[in-house]
């Protein structure tokens, strides 16, 4: 198996995601086009070595889950969740970091998709390796790295006599408490 046959079996994913022409062929029984896509998408949990193709999976499921109405009859459930989950599987490294990246994680429409990949049945080896430490490390590096970013750099601008300005922390939603403890805590 090569990279080639992976490219073209996307390419007949995408032809899924125009429905009228895909109804207008009649190749299949009505409702059935879906169920075709999903088996194509099962494939991709059988190539060995096909970790390049995580974004455009999940890019590609998102479309067809789109316009998974425009097919007669409209199943109520994606069939390609299952497909996909077991393509992650495989690829969790990869499937972890695309999902992870700060601008997906904060996007509903993937992280919505992430978490039901990661709430079914199948998915336990991505659960796992979810909850290893590398996964945990880069968890926390996406969930914590601006604020302490802003902290530093407040650390690195702070005035002559060593205390950040309250208000430029504000700005970011950070919120320094006056407590005397709170002062002390600030000062070490």
């Amino acid at each position: 198996f090569n990279k080639t046959l992976g490219e073209k079996l996307l390419e007949h994913l995408h032809k899924f995601t125009e429905p009228d022409n895909i109804i207008a062929a009649q190749i299949w029984t009505p409702g059935d086009e879906p169920k075709v896509a999903a088996a194509i998408f099962d494939l991709f949990s059988l190539l060995p070595q096909a970790a390049q193709f995580v974004e455009a999976l999940v890019k590609t499921t998102i479309r067809l889950e789109a316009v998974l109405p425009r097919y007669r009859p409209c199943e109520l459930i994606s069939p390609f969740r299952e497909p996909l989950s077991k393509y992650l599987n495989r690829h969790c490294a990869s499937a972890s970091g695309f999902f992870l990246e700060e601008h997906r994680l904060g996007n509903p429409m993937y992280s919505d998709l992430f978490l039901d990949l990661l709430k079914r049945d199948e998915s336990a080896p991505l659960r796992k390796y979810m909850s290893g430490r590398e996964c945990t490390v880069m968890l926390l590096n996406v969930c914590f790295e601006r604020p302490l970013a802003i902290i530093r750099s407040e650390k690195n601008s702070a005035t002559p006599t060593g205390k950040t300005t309250s208000s430029s922390l504000a700005a970011y939603g950070i919120n320094q408490w006056n407590s005397p403890s709170s002062q002390r805590k600030l000062e070490v």
